[in-house]
């Protein structure tokens, strides 16, 4: 997430705000992690990778 080092930075520090934006219920313990996917040459805002093996990622794309 080079160009929203701000959004990156507050995500990081507590991701369970995505989910209290968007109205879902947090996985619970989880980390903001900005991803490059270099095989398909994407790059994801942030994953929210959760502490708990069964929970699914999250994607996030921010569009301003």
């Amino acid at each position: 997430m080079k160009t929203d080092k701000q959004v990156y930075s507050i995500f990081s520090a507590n991701p369970q705000w995505i989910f209290e934006l968007i109205g879902q219920t947090s996985p619970g313990g989880c980390q903001f992690q900005s991803v490059a996917l270099k095989s398909i040459e994407q790059v994801a805002d942030g994953v929210i990778i959760p502490e708990s093996p069964e929970a699914s990622l999250t994607v996030v794309e921010f569009q301003f």
